[in-house]
């Protein structure tokens, strides 16, 4: 299938058949008036300010302009023709647009939970003109939960994730409107993953839907108590939650769970008391479905009471593993560490010999001369996990409110030219990833604009200072680490004499660490 990438800077990307192309629409501007009164979301909030700009006066004065909403739609959102049959944006794949339909039709799907090798494809609901789709991923900032699809020609308006997110944070109405579908949607796709309802029919999840809620809950709180009453089994739409028991005065760790994970439900189909204690490590947003409505579900269908029984078994089995590894603890510390992470840089300090290329190689593979690795960091077994990007599943350095720090469809993590130079991304990264450089400081280079500056478009050269004329107009720029893009291997991994130097899954890096730790453990 064609795939389409425009190239402008925040432009979505579509999947395609037959090289039918989606087309950007240029509007004038009271042409695109005409379109912002019309939709619910904005009609009552398009006069409200949305931001204050340091703007300079024809005499040269300096001022303070207000923008609108509707100045900032006119600004950013934009208008694209989609041909039926396009892929709008993909399950899995991130986005940073919310996707209004003016006119068409379009079908969102998602896949029903089996098992480890088999998913189906299920139609959640047609959308038609007036409808919008994509709040999910823009709100979460975590992947699509669910594909959608145009099924007829679609006009599309396109509002940018930053312009969503700070309405969401200042205008009740537009958040009260947002949220309702939000949470409608999450509690319609979620269900989908609890991999007990498979055998249940469409109709039966239906009158399911309205008992089930859509919680949150912030670091470190009790999501239930060993010895609570197990009336609600759970599926995590974003967030981390860890699964320990209570031996005597220590706490024993079972698990760590992350999003699309379902707990609890053994609790409820046995009505024994909970076994483990759940607690948000992270914010924590849990899909939380009644426990008498689940039973009445699954108790009226011998496949599902059987599943019962294999997955009461698993779980027994898998908590005496847990009680028979000596590791244990310091392994499950850190998965506590990096499964929130889509991707880890690690360093075996067995083979390491501190040579420092990978950090040179680094600093010569991007134009500015600056290395994105500092070999520093935590140290587990023999990993130590140095300070570079972990393309996180939950970015909160991506809270920019001027939009410019962006992620695209694959998770990656990028400065736009809308960056202001506010080091609030630096601040917010929880492993000090992103480093904030004093421009005047740089190498000599032709830089005619900060644009080129945060995509690596110059050159370096060596004609003295840069001169004050071609400066960045920002003091201070954000870098992070960017995989090298465009190449095969990252510059740092490649260029390692012993190969000591790698990048990860996390779930594999854990596969590492436990194998270090049983080395350790044998006589």
């Amino acid at each position: 299938m064609p795939l389409l990438e425009s190239a402008g800077e925040h432009r979505p990307v579509f999947y395609h058949p037959h090289a039918a192309e989606p087309r950007l629409v240029s509007l004038s501007i009271p042409e695109k008036l005409d379109y912002f009164p019309n939709l619910p979301l904005f009609e009552d909030i398009l006069e409200k300010l949305f931001e204050k700009r340091p703007a300079t006066t024809p005499d040269g004065k300096k001022a303070i302009r207000e923008v609108l909403v509707k100045d900032a739609l006119i600004e950013h959102a934009e208008f694209y023709q989609v041909p039926a049959g396009t892929v709008v944006f993909q399950e899995g794949s991130f986005g940073e647009h919310l996707f209004i339909i003016l006119d068409g039709t379009v079908r969102v799907r998602t896949h029903i939970a089996l098992d480890a090798e088999r998913k189906e494809a299920v139609e959640l609901e047609e959308l038609h003109k007036g409808d919008f789709f994509g709040e999910m991923s823009v709100i979460s900032m975590n992947a699509h939960l669910c594909t959608a699809e145009t099924t007829t020609p679609a006009f599309l308006l396109l509002v940018p994730q930053f312009i969503v997110q700070e309405l969401h944070d200042s205008e009740p109405r537009f958040r009260a409107k947002i949220t309702q579908a939000y949470v409608r949607r999450a509690v319609l796709t979620l269900l989908r993953r609890i991999p007990l309802l498979r055998f249940s029919s469409t109709e039966e999840i239906q009158r399911l839907i309205p008992q089930v809620e859509l919680k949150t809950f912030e670091p470190g709180a009790i999501i239930f108590e060993e010895g609570d009453p197990a009336d609600s089994l759970y599926v995590i739409h974003q967030g981390f939650v860890k699964i320990a028991k209570r031996e005597g005065t220590r706490q024993k760790i079972l698990s760590y769970l992350v999003e699309g994970d379902c707990f609890g439900e053994i609790g409820v189909m046995t009505a024994a008391p909970r076994s483990a204690t759940a607690t948000a490590m992270s914010k924590t947003e849990l899909l939380a479905v009644p426990g008498e409505a689940f039973r009445a579900l699954i108790y009226t269908n011998p496949l599902a009471l059987e599943e019962v029984r294999a997955v009461t078994n698993l779980r027994r089995l898998d908590a005496d593993m847990a009680q028979n590894v000596t590791f244990v603890g310091l392994r499950l510390e850190f998965q506590a560490e990096v499964m929130p992470n889509l991707d880890v840089l690690a360093i075996d300090e067995t083979i390491c010999i501190r040579c420092d290329n990978c950090v040179k190689a680094c600093a010569e593979a991007h134009e500015d001369g600056i290395s994105r690795l500092i070999r520093k960091g935590t140290i587990f077994q023999d990993i130590l996990l140095p300070t570079a990007c972990r393309f996180c599943q939950d970015p909160v350095c991506l809270l920019c409110k001027s939009g410019g720090i962006k992620r695209d469809k694959d998770g990656d993590i990028y400065f736009t030219e809308n960056c202001i130079g506010c080091s609030g991304c630096a601040q917010r990264c929880p492993y000090g990833n992103i480093i904030m450089v004093d421009t005047e400081q740089l190498d000599a280079v032709v830089r005619p604009t900060l644009a080129q500056y945060l995509f690596g478009k110059r050159a370096r050269t060596q004609e003295g200072p840069i001169a004050p004329e071609v400066r960045p107009r920002l003091k201070k720029v954000p870098v992070k680490c960017d995989l090298d893009k465009g190449h095969l291997f990252p510059a740092c991994v490649q260029n390692c004499p012993t190969q000591a130097i790698k990048r990860y899954r996390a779930d594999e890096l854990d596969v590492i660490i436990a194998g270090q730790a049983r080395k350790q453990q044998s006589p």
